[in-house]
């Protein structure tokens, strides 16, 4: 029995390793070069943006537009609960607006597809499931080769 605890314990690292593989592929964040106005109005505007102000403050902003001076949008959503005569109601989803005047932005970021990163993770779940399937075969005292 001592094996089959031991091909658990690998599953279980296994599943660990393609969870954090997940985490990081796929996308990334994209600096821009140009002005936030001329990014955010570019027609497709991105849906989601990241910018970072003078003051180092970081905010996400979703549905940006420009409106004179300044780029407008919502925010990730926050859940938030009220009451109602005493009693706790379902929570609710709010989305935060923003508004940030575009001289107090110093970058904006624009999250993009990672062709390499995709790349990276389908190489690492393939990998890692060939890796179990391995490891399976060989602790199985059942398994003999003839």
């Amino acid at each position: 029995m001592p094996g089959r605890s031991r091909f658990i314990a690998t599953r279980r690292l296994a599943a660990l390793a393609m969870i954090a593989l997940l985490l990081g592929g796929c996308s990334t964040w994209r600096m821009q070069g140009q002005a936030p106005a001329t990014t955010v109005s570019a027609r497709p505007s991105p849906p989601h943006v990241r910018i970072t102000l003078q003051d180092g403050t970081r905010l996400e902003v979703y549905q940006a537009v420009v409106q004179g001076d300044s780029l407008l949008g919502v925010g990730p959503a926050a859940p938030s609960s009220y009451y109602n005569y005493g009693r706790p109601v379902a929570p609710t989803v709010s989305h935060p607006r923003i508004a940030v005047a575009l001289g107090d932005i110093r970058t904006l970021e624009i999250r993009t597809h990672s062709g390499g990163r995709t790349t990276l993770l389908v190489t690492g779940i393939i990998v890692g499931l060939l890796a179990v399937f391995i490891i399976g075969l060989a602790t199985d005292e059942s398994f003999e080769v003839p």
